[in-house]
């Protein structure tokens, strides 16, 4: 096993964030990815695709995948056909852009179907093909084709020297050596301000607060393209969202909900707390076979376009529970939920849980964690 090479994660805590700006964040980076893919595609089929996502066949089609992105948190008015006010309301404007095909995974095993009044809420849509703003860091992965030294660095050999067919280079010879783009997995950790969170298969009727009152308490409120119903994020909850091709493990995702459990339930045993799965509702409970005293700790729920994932857990930690009062969480009548503090009866260190956390997804998933400056 000594000699597995593990896939490598890019790491990066984002801090305090808008729900909006972590979903614009993560989003581009699945965008980027799935183009990718898309030139990996093309080059396995004979065509080739140039940055923006416009492909052809032949020599000076294909050009170098090296862009430099504004550093993100930004804001940034969306060009989906949705204007976002102040407040969470807006306004959609149907037929501009039909969204991708995607697979979302729900916080728990409802099928309920989603009615959602017009003017409510901020719908969180897909940005247009190519539209990959937000990213932080300058893109520029190549991986040499079966190169043992690509293999030892984790599957990326940044050269600027590479030669690319249709950037100064003659199209290769079959068997030549050839550099091509390559995917990225990422781990960010954020923390929100408080928002209520609905997913594609929930049900408005979940939101127990006014729209009044809510906003008196400013709790903010979107709509969004993740699986699941609804759930709260706030200060002192760890909100993971993964960014992850699942090609590069496996096509299974519920094996990758199951993973992502298993990293929750490993994390709770550092502290002495047993997790457990509830058959049919996606995330980890305590007493989970115990009717009355079932409690959810952690939420979790996934968006999943070209095996390419995002969104991800929502763990508490040392959350102010009374939030959860005002919706009825993940759409499941009669269950709690729970936080480490309170089943500690203690605040924890939250960057303390946090290393704990990287350490067993690393471990679970067979990874190394890589900081992303």
């Amino acid at each position: 096993m000594d000699n597995v090479i593990k896939q490598t994660v890019l790491f990066q805590d984002m801090g305090w964030m808008e729900y909006q700006e972590a979903w614009d964040y993560q989003e581009a980076l699945l965008k980027e990815n799935v183009r990718i893919k898309g030139v990996l595609r093309d080059l396995q089929n004979g065509t080739s695709r140039s940055v923006d996502g416009t492909s052809g066949s032949g020599a000076g089609a294909y050009q170098e995948n090296t862009r430099t992105y504004a550093a993100a948190p930004v804001t940034y008015p969306q060009n989906t056909g949705t204007s976002t006010a102040k407040h969470g309301t807006s306004a959609e404007k149907p037929g501009t852009y039909a969204p991708d095909h995607v697979t979302t995974a729900p916080e728990h095993g409802s099928s309920q179907g989603s009615s959602v009044p017009s003017g409510q809420y901020t719908h969180i849509q897909d940005p247009l093909p190519g539209d990959t703003r937000g990213i932080a860091h300058t893109i520029n992965p190549h991986v040499r084709i079966n190169d043992p030294d690509a293999r030892e660095n984790g599957g990326h050999v940044p050269d600027v020297d590479a030669k690319v067919p249709g950037v100064g280079a003659e199209v290769p010879d079959v068997g030549a050596e050839v550099r091509v783009p390559d995917t990225k997995n990422y781990l960010l950790f954020v923390e929100h301000p408080p928002v209520y969170t609905l997913g594609k298969s929930g049900s408005i009727e979940n939101i127990l607060i006014s729209e009044e009152d809510r906003l008196a308490k400013g709790i903010s409120f979107y709509h969004t393209n993740r699986g699941g119903d609804i759930t709260f994020h706030g200060p002192e909850q760890i909100v993971g969202y993964p960014i992850l091709d699942l090609e590069k493990f496996y096509t299974d995702i519920g094996k990758y909900l199951r993973n992502l459990e298993d990293v929750i339930i490993a994390t709770m045993a550092d502290y002495g707390l047993k997790g457990e799965r509830s058959p049919g509702e996606t995330g980890v409970w305590m007493d989970a076979a115990v009717p009355g005293r079932e409690r959810k700790i952690c939420a979790m729920g996934i968006r999943c376009s070209r095996w390419v994932t995002m969104h991800g857990f929502a763990f508490n930690v040392n959350t102010d529970l009374s939030y959860f009062d005002y919706i009825i969480p993940c759409g499941i009548q009669n269950k709690k939920v729970t936080s480490m503090e309170r089943e500690l009866g203690k605040k924890l260190d939250v960057a303390e849980v946090k290393e704990k956390l990287k350490v067993n997804f690393g471990k679970i998933f067979g990874v190394e964690l890589v900081k992303n400056l």
